[in-house]
């Protein structure tokens, strides 16, 4: 960089190759974009950014003049700076009335540009080397960059950090090619394509995987005006997995998980491994009555089976009155934790105090029959003087929907709170946010959903290719260790284990009923009350704990023990906890057999060949002789494959938002001459343009430019792919054709999306 002038005014002239410089004259380019191209390369060994500036047409619409300028050339209006006395955003200066610039012009009816005049002086300091990389225009997002911080952000996996991943793999943060401002430009600008188009694209996005897929189900709502208010889903896999594990449903809501404040409302059950699992999904745009009555209604008509036994929800009015409609022989439990919570906010100070505390919650959790909680709590109520506390008063009328010992009979798989949901809700925060898109939430949620069906197959393959440890030389414990899956049989194990040290009473003997009092000979541990059938082999213990969890209690396996049964009777061995849970056969209504099965799809395919190539890379790379015969090799495959034109099968790939969202452009209509076509609108057209410059500079009239008429039937039908006969509407436009890709497209048409009609 060479400095030249006065003090007062300094001029900065590149030090370049001169092969590299531009000629007057001499120098021509095929294209716009060529010299461009050609004029950014020089800038960057020169040290600045360019711009591209002003430009001439012919009257035939033909670009013939094309400027091409620093991007300090001009200055910064500071009218706009200070509009309304205010700043919105500090910005700093970066125009410095550079004249730098290269200028081409078409001539002599040719189809290329030359160069008529090259300024190199700049007013101006250059970027150093190391800061090259910093200038505007030459800074990109490439594609393999776009398509790793895609699958980052599909994880849950933040910008900062992809910025680390990708200075790692180009060895500094200047080989890179962008910043990190230009990563979230990305992300900013995919969350605007998809924006008008979210509730759109998530209906198609249904309607593939319905075609992919015939097991899987869905149902979407609109209010009058066409906007998104209901929408269902579930797959084959929670379909089926409800056929098995649908005996007890946790049902809860949750927020921020959108950008449209849509509630999720998801369906958890508990599957043979102990471990929460997703049995359908929705969203709703209230908590009322009649939104939870359609869910439930589209829930039922999806699975498998007979309604859910018990239902584990919070302590929601609109939804009990919904649950009571739609399942009205089911079990309906309140969650106790959600009540609980309540408790320092009802009570104040009073919540805090031992003489309450103390026997308020030991009335609820260690009462053995309903008549014993309600001497309990009149005793507390009484004694705290909380006889006009109305919260109470409507916790104790409906003492039968959270109380244990109201509830302790009915089969719960152990849960007495919905907090099993609310932990299945903060594992999926971990993929999801509140500034998702309803796209972004789904491919997250996906996400999520495999990774829980992952720690399923890992529980799986545990039972199956392992034994557990034994604690007892009971042959009880040795069968149900093959019987029962790991994380179920440690739970028996474990009464089993306790068991030894209970010693069981006969008390009374009636007609083959033997009545037993089973305690600890030295301990606080309660004592139980079983009664044993020896012809039938069933007991059944005051603590009801295998009518709750499905497990036999310490107490039961006392009893059998000392009966000198060696093996546990099958009716105390439930289906759903066993390594058999799964293996039914499960059919549709149509009875033909659910498919769960994998289609395979793109990103599998991708991922494969990802596998191969990396393996490839690792082993080639280590001498220069297998590098230039890998590379060679991969060079030669891809000519072979982009030659290649033949249609692999007749599956249908899953088309991306983006392409979706482009596709959606090409079907615009211009305001302007009222055509159709892709990246044209009123202000780029040049029709529009030549009427504009006309003396009069009126609005052109009805009879000069259709603008509202419809495409006839002799036009182009862009909703459907053309033949090889049709017109390619995506090829790109001659050098005849205006350049309508100059300048982004403010005035978009709006599209289908969350707050625009479905159909």
């Amino acid at each position: 960089m060479t400095q030249v002038g006065t003090t007062s005014i300094r001029r900065w002239i590149p030090e370049v190759e001169e092969g590299l410089k531009p000629i007057v004259e001499k120098t021509t380019f095929s294209s716009v974009d060529a010299a461009f191209n050609f004029y950014n390369h020089y800038a960057k060994k020169a040290g600045f950014s360019v711009r591209r500036g002003s430009n001439k047409y012919n009257k035939s619409q033909e670009e013939i003049w094309k400027m091409f300028v620093c991007s300090k050339e001009g200055t910064t209006d500071n009218k706009v700076q200070m509009k309304y006395g205010v700043v919105k955003r500090r910005r700093s200066i970066t125009r410095e009335s550079c004249k730098a610039r290269m200028t081409i012009k078409k001539e002599g009816g040719g189809p290329n540009y030359i160069v008529k005049k090259f300024v190199e002086e700049h007013s101006h300091e250059l970027a150093t080397p190391r800061k090259k990389h910093l200038l505007r225009s030459h800074r990109e997002v490439c594609n393999a960059q776009k398509n790793l911080e895609n699958t980052f952000t599909q994880t849950g996996i933040g910008i900062s950090q992809t910025m680390n991943v990708l200075a790692i793999e180009s060895g500094g943060y200047e080989n890179i090619g962008c910043i990190e401002q230009d990563v979230r430009n990305y992300e900013r600008d995919k969350r605007k394509e998809t924006k008008d188009h979210d509730a759109q694209l998530l209906y198609e996005h249904f309607s593939e995987m319905k075609e992919l897929d015939p097991s899987f189900t869905y149902n979407v709502k609109v209010d009058v005006e066409g906007r998104l208010t209901h929408c269902f889903w579930a797959d084959p896999i929670s379909r089926k997995a409800y056929h098995h594990f649908g005996d007890v449903i946790v049902f809860d809501t949750t927020y921020n998980t959108n950008h449209y404040e849509l509630i999720f409302a998801p369906f958890t059950g508990v599957n043979h491994h102990g471990q929460s699992i997703i049995l359908g999904c929705g969203f709703i745009h209230n908590e009322t009555t009649e939104s939870f009555i359609w869910l439930f209604e589209k829930w039922c008509e999806a699975m498998l089976g007979d309604p859910p036994k018990a239902i584990i929800t919070d302590q929601d009015p609109a939804m009990t009155k919904a649950i009571a409609i739609v399942f009205p022989n089911a079990f309906h439990r309140y969650c106790i934790w959600h009540i609980l919570q309540k408790v320092p906010e009802k009570l104040g100070h009073i919540a805090f105090k031992d003489e309450f505390k103390v026997p308020f919650y030991d009335s609820i959790w260690n009462s053995e029959k309903p008549e014993d909680f309600e001497v309990k709590w009149s005793k507390v109520i009484e004694e705290n003087e909380l006889d006009h506390n109305d919260w109470l008063a409507s916790l104790f009328n409906i003492r039968h929907k959270w109380v244990p010992a109201y509830l302790r009979h009915v089969f719960f798989a152990g849960m007495s709170s919905s907090q099993r949901s609310e932990s299945t809700n903060a594992f999926f925060r971990k993929y999801v946010s509140k500034n998702n898109s309803l796209m972004d939430f789904i491919i997250r949620f996906d996400r999520g959903v495999a990774r829980q069906r992952h720690n399923e197959l890992v529980a799986d393959h545990e039972t199956i290719s392992s034994k557990p440890k034994l604690k007892t030389l009971f042959a009880m414990e040795r069968e149900l260790g093959e019987t029962y899956t790991r994380s179920i049989f440690y739970k028996f194990q474990e009464e089993l284990y306790e068991s030894t040290i209970y010693i069981a009473i006969l008390l009374q003997k009636i007609e083959g009923l033997c009545i037993y009092n089973v305690g600890v000979c030295e301990g606080t541990s309660p004592e139980r009350l079983v009664e044993f059938k020896m012809e039938s082999k069933q007991a059944k213990c005051s603590c009801l704990k295998f009518e709750f969890e499905g497990i036999p209690c310490r107490h039961i396996l006392c009893i059998l023990r000392q009966s000198r049964i060696p093996n546990l009777p099958d009716h105390y061995i439930l289906k759903r906890w066993t390594r058999d849970a799964k293996l039914d056969f499960v059919y549709e209504a149509s009875s033909v057999e659910l498919n769960t099965e994998k289609h395979e799809s793109y990103a599998l395919r991708y991922s494969n060949l990802l596998d191969i190539s990396r393996n490839l890379a690792k082993e080639s790379a280590n001498f220069k002789e297998t590098y230039h015969m890998c590379k060679e090799g991969l060079q030669d495959i891809l000519k072979r494959v982009q030659d290649q034109k033949l249609v692999a099968g007749s599956g249908k790939r899953l088309i991306s938002e983006r392409e979706k969202v482009a596709r959606k452009k090409d079907k615009r209509r211009c305001n302007g001459c009222g055509k159709w076509g892709p990246g044209h609108d009123k202000r780029n057209c040049p029709i529009w343009k030549k009427l504009i410059r006309s003396p009069a500079c009126q609005e052109p009239s009805m009879n000069e430019v259709n603008m509202c008429e419809e495409p006839s039937d002799d036009e182009v039908d862009m909703h459907e792919e053309p033949s090889d006969d049709e017109v390619d509407l995506h090829e790109e436009p001659s050098d005849d054709e205006v350049d309508m890709h100059d300048e982004t497209l403010d005035d978009e048409v709006e599209t289908l999306g969350h707050d625009t009609p479905l159909s």
